[in-house]
């Protein structure tokens, strides 16, 4: 398995169909891609078209998992697949509302990483992919990709793809540094092409989960980023510094 999707969704069944549309229609190799969806269990619309769902994308291998309600999305939803359920050799976390555009975008996007992972092999990479998400303040500061692509041996190590104190907002900002300071960020932007059918984008109108997002944000602390990136550096380095490869078999 190369590639696994994460993706939290709630009453959002019109575009979480769209996207996993997107998924199927842009893959080239399907056995070799996984979507994880993770929904809560008081969403009854979601839970009505589970069963529809996974048997009209069964070769992207779509599965849905229950959970009781959370903020916390970056822990109880996205890291929680990633940990608990996720089989691929990268992760890719997404939102309900995108549209995956670039057709092929796994072969091409597992041939740039292996190549790129030649010399590197305790695996771990972040793939800045396009998410056609263009700010102003982000592009002055640094690049990052709202939308990223990390190998699992290095979700493993840091215990999740975002750090769990980030609820929600923010921690995207926050991973970025880590992997840019051991110089593992890989280019993928000409490979994986994320749309986000966003607000902000003016691609879609405000709806009642829009508003519950900006109700969190307003009575969430906004974690500073300094002190995350340097724990997180702080348990990735160990690994990279001691890392030895698994020895091949003697020859006989």
């Amino acid at each position: 398995m190369n590639f696994s999707i994460l993706i939290p969704t709630r009453t959002r069944i019109p575009l979480l169909a769209n996207l996993l549309s997107s998924i199927f229609q842009t893959t080239k190799e399907q056995s070799l891609v996984e979507v994880l969806i993770v929904y809560d269990l008081d969403d009854i619309g979601t839970i009505n078209v589970i069963q529809q769902f996974e048997e009209q994308y069964k070769y992207i291998h779509v599965k849905f998992y229950g959970k009781e309600r959370s903020i916390a999305i970056n822990k109880d939803y996205y890291n929680w697949l990633a940990l608990n359920h996720a089989k691929g050799d990268y992760v890719l976390a997404v939102n309900d509302d995108c549209l995956f555009l670039k057709s092929g975008w796994d072969v091409l996007g597992v041939a740039k990483l292996k190549e790129y992972l030649q010399d590197k092999p305790d695996g771990v990479v972040y793939g800045l992919t396009e998410d056609n998400e263009y700010e102003p303040t982000r592009a002055k500061t640094q690049f990052f990709s709202c939308f990223p692509l990390v190998s699992l041996k290095a979700v493993q190590v840091l215990g999740g793809i975002f750090d769990d104190e980030f609820h929600r907002d923010g921690a995207d900002w926050a991973i970025f540094p880590v992997y840019f300071h051991f110089q593992r960020v890989i280019d993928l932007r000409d490979c994986i092409v994320i749309q986000h059918i966003s607000v902000r984008s003016k691609r879609r109108q405000w709806d009642a989960l829009d508003d519950y997002s900006l109700k969190l944000s307003k009575v969430l602390k906004y974690p500073g980023t300094q002190d995350f990136v340097q724990r997180n550096i702080n348990k990735l380095k160990p690994y990279i510094d001691s890392f030895k490869p698994p020895e091949e078999p003697k020859q006989t």
